[in-house]
């Protein structure tokens, strides 16, 4: 955040609101991930593949959004980080549901 601000003309002042709302719009934002996650699993549970492109473009598609006007210094710092979330979102959702085969101890 602080890069996005010395490089635009952004307020240059850290405070609790704003701490806050960085806060509460990551926190909706996962959430919102989540549930398009779960809305995709629902409707293609079968097709993992194509779940997870589907949910890479949705991801995309809001991160793009959130981001006007786009600029490049928002994208590339926010970008990677949104793709990491899905990456691991998809990947914990999946070890949820295809729990570990447990092997007994040898003795």
């Amino acid at each position: 955040m602080h890069a996005i601000a010395l490089t635009s003309d952004a307020q240059r002042v850290v405070s609790v609101e704003g701490t806050i709302t960085v806060l509460l719009a990551g926190t909706a934002a996962g959430l919102a991930g989540g549930l398009i996650y779960a809305l995709l699993d629902r409707l293609l549970p079968q097709l993992r593949p194509v779940r997870a492109a589907l949910f890479v473009v949705a991801l995309v598609l809001l991160t793009l959004r959130g981001l006007r006007p786009l600029q490049p210094l928002p994208l590339a710092l926010f970008m990677p980080l949104v793709l990491l979330y899905g990456a691991l979102f998809e990947r914990a959702w999946y070890s949820r549901s295809h729990p570990a085969p447990i092997v007994p101890a040898p003795t």
